[in-house]
């Protein structure tokens, strides 16, 4: 009943609005939907299992803000594990709503008290994939380079960690790649593995206008990879917000 009267007040509004809008009302009216459905059930499953708590992994998305407050309703404590890091940037300001946020060292607990997230809510756990990071020798990483990929171990590597392909990309990793092969330096390009399925037309263009106007002698490209060994080998890399 509840999700009718919505539905009716919104083919109201859009009725009243410029058809330009109308798409940013199906998105909100899809979204609406999404969180009332979520709800129903998750309140469903914490009602037949009699759960106690509540663990939501990072993500800050409509699952993880439902579930937490579906638990505060029935008293059920709710937490959120953060599996990676953070950059203290505004979107993440309202990201996650638990009752206790676990975080991998300092440096996150400092983030998230930046973005005025009460410190009594933040607990430092550690995190098992930072720890085996800073545990990893270099030169074994080098030794697994060379092994797997026949790069040399005393040649400096840089690595490009992308995230997505963006517009003239392939402009300034021509001019790096020209760069590397005038100083000696083995050249990394390590793809998002989004693009094994989704837009890969679009990388496939971009790794082709770069293969065209270079010598790729001393150049990688990669989707697929063992990535903290890859870091761990690496000189420098160079990345915008991915993992890496």
């Amino acid at each position: 009943k509840q999700g009718i009267e919505i539905k009716e007040k919104l083919i109201k509004i859009k009725k009243e609005l410029p058809i330009e809008y109308n798409n940013l009302l199906n998105d909100i009216e899809d979204k609406l939907f999404r969180t009332l459905a979520l709800g129903k059930i998750l309140n469903q499953l914490l009602k037949q299992n009699q759960t106690k708590g509540v663990i939501s992994m990072q993500d800050g998305e409509m699952l993880e803000s439902v579930g937490s407050q579906i638990a505060k309703t029935k008293n059920i404590d709710s937490y959120t594990m953060l599996t990676t890091t953070y950059g203290e940037v505004p979107i993440f300001m309202d990201c996650f709503h638990s009752d206790k946020i676990f975080v991998y060292g300092t440096h996150g607990k400092k983030i998230l008290e930046n973005l005025k997230y009460n410190s009594t809510q933040i607990f430092l756990t550690g995190n098992p994939k930072y720890d085996y990071i800073s545990k990893m020798e270099v030169n074994e990483s080098k030794k697994w380079l060379e092994e797997k990929y026949n790069i040399k171990t005393e040649i400096k590597i840089i690595t490009i960690g992308m995230s997505r392909w963006h517009d003239k990309d392939h402009e300034w990793i021509k001019k790096l790649i020209h760069f590397c092969n005038k100083n000696n330096y083995f050249l990394v390009i390590k793809v998002h593995p989004l693009y094994k399925t989704t837009s890969t037309e679009k990388s496939d263009i971009n790794i082709q206008k770069i293969k065209n106007e270079c010598s790729m002698a001393k150049i990688l490209i990669l989707y697929d990879t063992n990535i903290e060994e890859l870091l761990a080998a690496s000189d420098l890399i160079i990345t915008d917000y991915s993992n890496f």
